[in-house]
């Protein structure tokens, strides 16, 4: 939690050098609030599931992911109050770890609803807004050159700008 605010040169409060503290945009003031009135809701995860064939570096793909949460603030940023009204805590460096689920073994039936219902259970999870990350990967191993990687973060933002940036799509 945010315990003492020191502001900058720029006006931005800060916790230390790198921790900072800034006002909410209207989408993610709203975020918090709904959150506050039904704590625990996955409404706003926004899931994405990719299928990979073929060989796959785990640690590659762990890497590449970590590089973009250090590219893009949104990924790094948890909420806290401050006189009741919320402000985004932006850290300097997260590091995601990606836990792998390994399923493979089983006939493709049995392999197909167990992947079904991971995917459906990390959909499901709730973030912790104050503690954060609020994104989250999980890789799914089917067999040695067939994985799923699913990524579950929040939607504060329009989802059609979010489809955009992290798909490619128009709208």
């Amino acid at each position: 939690m945010v315990s003492q605010l020191i502001q900058d040169k720029s006006g931005a409060d800060v916790v230390s050098k790198e921790v900072f503290v800034l006002p909410t945009s209207f989408a993610q003031e709203r975020l918090w609030f709904l959150d506050r009135m039904e704590p625990g809701s996955a409404v706003y995860n926004l899931p994405a599931a990719v299928r990979f064939s073929g060989d796959l570096d785990v640690n590659a793909l762990e890497s590449a992911l970590n590089v973009i949460i250090e590219r893009h603030e949104t990924l790094r940023t948890t909420f806290a109050s401050v006189d009741g009204r919320p402000v985004q805590v932006i850290a300097p460096r997260l590091v995601l770890e990606l836990p792998v689920i390994r399923i493979k073994g089983l006939d493709k039936t049995e392999r197909s609803a167990s992947a079904d219902r991971l995917i459906g259970e990390e959909v499901e999870k709730a973030f912790n807004l104050a503690e954060g990350p609020l994104i989250r990967a999980l890789l799914l191993e089917l067999d040695d050159r067939e994985h799923v990687l699913v990524v579950t973060s929040l939607r504060p933002r329009d989802e059609r700008a979010l489809q955009r940036q992290y798909v490619g799509t128009g709208g």
